[in-house]
């Protein structure tokens, strides 16, 4: 079907007036950063959808509940205030009207595409420049961080019940949890405009196979009182990428191979999870396999990984809400189109996932200690 103007020329327009058309459709959307905040496709108060208005993801539309994503016209299509009934034809009328293209004569309509392919242009040229500084800037905070063992992260994971230490003397630690480092000082994209004050955290390079370094995760800490640390209880989002990660990964462990991942042997299976400390966990449990963090279950669907391996063991949840469970279908799906075999692992017996099974079986160790010790006292 054609219409009176391009549709890349209607998505220009579009983002001229991105903020006025989400508060259009969304009056109760909230701001964070660069994002409005909406509840859902439906509306409402709440984080699960983000749709980004400056930048270079401006127009960007995320359903972080459902992993379902697309652009402005997606929004307007899905927007119950339209009454488009997710229908991107219906969408694309109904962007015409609300921002007058139908009463523009030829000329208007000419200088309107020019405009659109010279925005499109600078966009572009401002999105690769801007991608580039940011690369730059995340590998810098990595090289800046200090090694994880022996840090205030390396006490975090304790905390959380990983004894990581059990890591760093296999293999003589040859690529022991390398990937993980700490650092004193970053910048919280909730806080930092605001208060100026930097932040200690975990730091996580995340690479992607054939391009290698992509960005970093951040987990931002605090001390806990009582000597260690714990994640920021005061931020919505503790734990957040610094750029784009889409196909790339946390490698957490080499496994029995201790090669890099790029080197492992033909045939192996690597086992995932979402976060790094199921990650870590799995690792613990299962020293002799590689293991790394995918960072969402919508990422999973996207990972790059190298032509010899055989297959990705899953860390499932148990008690996951539909969301997760729907993403993580979705994921499968898209690996399975991709020939990448992917089976599920469950944390042994009725444990949530890894981590709380491995917290369980440190706080026994721990308490069978003390009481031995009680036992030598005595």
């Amino acid at each position: 079907m054609s219409y009176v103007i391009s549709i890349d020329a209607l998505k220009e327009r579009l983002l001229d007036r991105v903020e006025s058309l989400v508060l259009h459709l969304f009056p109760e959307a909230s701001v964070e950063g660069t994002n409005y905040l909406v509840d859902g496709w439906e509306g409402g108060e709440g984080q699960a959808l983000r749709i980004c208005y400056r930048g270079n993801k401006a127009g960007w539309v995320k359903d972080f509940r459902s992993g379902e994503g697309g652009d402005l016209l997606t929004l307007i299509a899905r927007a119950p205030k339209t009454e488009c009934g997710g229908d991107i034809g219906e969408a694309i009328k109904w962007a015409i009207d609300w921002l007058g293209i139908a009463h523009m004569n030829r000329e208007q309509r000419q200088d309107a595409e020019r405009q659109a392919r010279q925005a499109t242009q600078k966009r572009q040229a401002e999105t690769a420049k801007r991608t580039a500084d940011l690369l730059r800037a995340s590998k810098r905070r990595y090289l800046e961080a200090e090694p994880l063992f022996g840090s205030p992260a390396e006490r975090y994971l304790i905390g959380r019940g990983l004894p990581v230490w059990q890591l760093k003397t296999r293999l003589d630690g040859k690529g022991a949890l390398n990937a993980l480092r700490y650092h004193p000082s970053l910048a919280c994209p909730e806080t930092y405009q605001t208060t100026g004050r930097k932040r200690p955290g975990m730091v996580g390079q995340v690479i992607r196979f054939g391009f290698g370094h992509l960005t970093i995760h951040r987990t931002f800490l605090e001390p806990d009182g009582a000597g260690g640390m714990r994640k920021a209880t005061d931020l919505r989002k503790p734990k957040q990428a610094y750029s784009e990660y889409r196909g790339g990964i946390i490698p957490i462990w080499r496994g029995d191979s201790g090669k890099p991942i790029k080197d492992a042997p033909e045939g192996e299976w690597i086992a995932g999870s979402e976060g790094i400390e199921d990650g870590v966990a799995m690792a613990i449990a299962l020293p002799e396999m590689r293991t790394f963090a995918a960072i969402s279950l919508s990422n999973l669907g996207n990972i790059v990984l190298p032509p010899q391996i055989g297959g990705i063991y899953w860390h499932r949840h148990r008690g996951d809400p539909p969301e997760a469970v729907a993403a993580y279908e979705q994921a499968a799906e898209k690996l399975d189109r991709r020939g990448i075999a992917l089976r599920d692992v469950w944390a042994p017996g009725t444990f949530k996932d890894f981590t709380a099974y491995a917290e369980a079986e440190y706080r026994a160790e721990c308490a069978a200690a003390q009481e031995a010790m009680k036992g030598d006292v005595a």
